[in-house]
């Protein structure tokens, strides 16, 4: 209550209550098994906070398989997210290629 206004009651069948010790438990128990989804597609992974980004190396003559790769691995990551009802941003990239740049989308 705060004032003459009551608060409405709203029950979570799933969550962290805000603040709470468990929290930070939980973020690193995540990215534990989103690093080893990664790992599992030979992706390398750079998170910091709760931004997450997928890189791998590759030489040109490996381009369109790698690609087919790191599609393969944001897949099997969008997949587990929705299974732990987190959200994909599946907004394009840009991504440099040696001395080029190409968008990943």
């Amino acid at each position: 209550m705060y004032g003459d206004v009551l608060s409405f009651v709203v029950h979570v069948m799933c969550s962290v209550v805000q603040g709470s010790v468990l929290g930070p438990l939980f973020f690193t128990l995540y990215m534990a098994d989103l690093a080893g989804r990664a790992v599992k597609y030979g992706v390398s992974l750079h998170a910091y906070a709760d931004d997450t980004q997928l890189y791998l190396h590759f030489c040109r003559d490996e381009m369109a398989s790698s690609a087919d790769q790191l599609e393969r691995c944001v897949l099997d990551i969008g997949h587990w997210m929705s299974a732990n009802r987190l959200k994909l941003d599946r907004l394009p990239q840009r991504h440099s290629l040696g001395d080029k740049w190409c968008m990943l989308v």
